[in-house]
């Protein structure tokens, strides 16, 4: 059956942006980070396991970047075994990831990093200071704690808190 007259609408398709780690449309400015930043700077970590309590392994310290639903345990895991994880460890109570995993998978600049039990590391939340001690020329853009001269940020956190969503993301092949 043919169908004479009808118009024929051309539409051209444009689609937003290439989805690179999570990058979304101009206009959805939480969807541009990639999708498991912020959920990863909110979470609680060493905290028992709810699913494996009464094992020994049940700290929740790692954290799948494809799933998002929280902290895992070393038993959780294993149900994540194709899935980015990585490994969140503590230092004077505050949470860090190793650079060497980090960066993989986001850009890192600006921000400080630190060794920690000789690996180098980055915390994920800001750490705020009193005041700044004399002579201290450089400081956080976010929460003004000291920092070397070659630094911006003193965290992941501070570093999403202070510059536009797209200048963090990674842009990697896969």
């Amino acid at each position: 059956m043919a169908i004479e007259n009808q118009d024929t609408t051309v539409r051209e398709i444009k689609p937003k942006n290439r989805r690179i780690m999570g990058a979304g449309g101009p206009d959805d400015e939480d969807n541009r980070w990639p999708p498991w930043l912020k959920p990863l700077l909110k979470e609680r970590f060493f905290v028992q396991c709810n699913l494996h309590a009464d094992s020994h392994k049940s700290e929740c310290n790692m954290y799948c970047l494809d799933c998002m639903n929280g902290p895992l345990c070393s038993l959780c895991l294993a149900h994540h075994k194709d899935h980015r994880a990585i490994q969140i460890r503590r230092s004077s109570y505050h949470d860090v990831i190793r650079v060497s995993e980090i960066q993989k998978v986001l850009d890192i600049t600006g921000v400080q990093t630190y060794i920690i039990n000789s690996a180098r590391v980055v915390f994920l939340n800001e750490r705020p200071q009193p005041r700044p001690g004399k002579g201290v020329t450089n400081t956080c853009e976010v929460c003004e704690r000291s920092l070397l001269d070659s630094y911006r940020f003193c965290s992941l956190g501070c570093k999403v808190l202070s510059l536009p969503p797209m200048s963090f993301i990674h842009c990697l092949s896969f």
